[in-house]
């Protein structure tokens, strides 16, 4: 609790330049690493309520919205599951109680009452206290795994960046989007780290800790595991487009191959915990993209796995060929191919290339 307050204490006059959006970003991203700590481990199933919170959160960051209306100024789903796990002053389940109300005060910060400020507290003030809460509520979330010094470290060094982002970008408005280039905090890889500072920046280095530890793909943001994602597609030859968040329309990468010939393919990208399967509304929604869209095939790619009914719906005849999920496995796969072609790669030069099925063919072809 002492580093938690000497840290609020030595960081506020930092923090108190943020624009609000800023302030909300370094809330959801120490909500995230809280999560990416303690879910899954022995929480309630309906802890991915407080996942999709997060990820609303985050999108809304993105965009610049602020929350509004009647639900979201009350309680969020967050908190209410934090409510749901409370027993009068008992509390049953400190460390994924701590993390659902870490994100809710992430999600205060993107409200009305965020722009407005309250009756008792204006909206500065109400902004301190809400990311002051999502970092003590964070740093005791982690506190189980004996993981807040780590947690606190990498706050700080995120706080370091995006402060240095914002001043040299001159943007200080609270209602502006979170720009294309100023969350690329760029991966500080460390084999002995349990939490990977995420950011826009996917590199060789980074593939190949994966591929030897696939299981810090669960420390990757939904946005790195995008970009992870179109990364590989890059290598295995497909001309590759990440689509905005705003317009995706239920796809995030568009993958195109265009030998021996043209077929497009529709990527959607589900970073999961691996106790949140995919259902089958996701594949249905793809399926309905793919068939608009013309497209040759879709893909969902997921570090989880998928409900039966998803599986099921998938394996349809007229569907098999057309729809296919990636799993934690599948991901595993891909790194391993692509590692694997990489190295091919070293050996036969640049007149030649290596086709994702492993075929080595010259470049022309």
């Amino acid at each position: 609790m002492a580093d938690k307050l000497n840290f609020i204490s030595e960081k506020e006059a930092e923090i108190n330049l943020l624009p609000r959006w800023a302030k909300a970003f370094i809330a959801a991203r120490t909500a995230r690493r809280a999560i990416e700590l303690v879910d899954g481990n022995n929480v309630s199933s309906h802890f991915v309520d407080v996942i999709k919170t997060l990820d609303y959160v985050e999108m809304s960051i993105q965009e610049g919205r602020v929350i509004r209306g009647p639900l979201h100024t009350d309680a969020s789903p967050a908190r209410e599951y934090a409510d749901s796990i409370r027993g009068g002053f008992k509390i049953k389940g400190p460390s994924d109680y701590h993390a659902a109300l870490a994100v809710d005060d992430a999600f205060g910060l993107m409200t009305d009452l965020a722009s407005k400020g309250t009756r008792r507290e204006n909206a500065n003030e109400y902004q301190l206290r809400k990311i002051h809460f999502a970092i003590g509520c964070s740093l005791e979330a982690s506190r189980s795994t004996n993981r807040e010094e780590k947690l606190l470290d990498a706050l700080s060094k995120d706080l370091n960046k995006l402060t240095k982002a914002v001043k040299n970008r001159g943007i200080v408005g609270d209602y502006e989007p979170v720009p294309t280039g100023i969350l690329s905090l760029h991966c500080d890889i460390d084999d002995t780290s349990n939490l990977i500072e995420v950011g826009h920046s996917i590199n060789e280095k980074l593939i190949s800790l994966l591929a030897n530890n696939p299981r810090k793909l669960y420390e990757l943001s939904p946005q790195a595991f995008e970009e992870l994602i179109a990364y590989l597609f890059d290598g295995f030859g497909y001309d590759v487009e990440l689509t905005a968040s705003t317009r995706d329309g239920g796809k995030d990468i568009i993958a195109i191959c265009n030998r021996p010939s043209k077929r497009k393919y529709l990527i959607e990208c589900k970073k999961y915990s691996k106790s949140n399967k995919v259902g089958i509304d996701v594949v249905q929604r793809l399926h309905g993209v793919i068939n608009g869209d013309g497209a040759s095939n879709g893909i969902i790619a997921t570090t989880s796995t998928f409900t039966k009914p998803a599986l099921d719906y998938m394996s349809k005849e007229h569907i098999e060929y057309r729809l296919n999920g990636h799993d934690f496995k599948g991901i595993q796969d891909w790194l391993n191919l692509y590692e694997r072609n990489q190295r091919i790669k070293e050996v036969i030069g640049k007149d030649f290339k290596v086709r994702d099925s492993g075929l080595v063919v010259p470049s022309y072809v």
